[in-house]
């Protein structure tokens, strides 16, 4: 749900933050945007999530995106891997 300023409110914001926890490894399902070279199966890392709910990305083939949350469900999902976070990230 979104408040009066067009934000996600805070339960919503909570709901992407459980969802998506930083550190979080994420799955590129699909990207409708025509200004970033991501493609379906691209890998990344939740590297913060602000207050209005946008996700951060770190994604490994060095892009960084980020996420507002009315596409999250279509665009990546969380999956798990044994990773270490390059040095970069950490």
């Amino acid at each position: 749900m979104r408040n009066s300023s067009g934000f996600p409110d805070k339960s919503t914001v909570d709901r992407i933050r459980a969802r998506y926890p930083t550190g979080c490894r994420v799955e590129l399902i699909s990207m409708d945007d025509s200004h970033t070279k991501l493609l379906p199966g691209e890998k990344g890392t939740v590297s913060i999530i602000d207050s209005t709910g946008t996700v951060f990305v770190n994604w490994d083939c060095g892009s960084v995106l980020t996420l507002i949350e009315k596409v999250l469900k279509q665009t990546m999902h969380p999956f798990e891997e044994a990773w270490e976070a390059p040095e970069r990230l950490r």
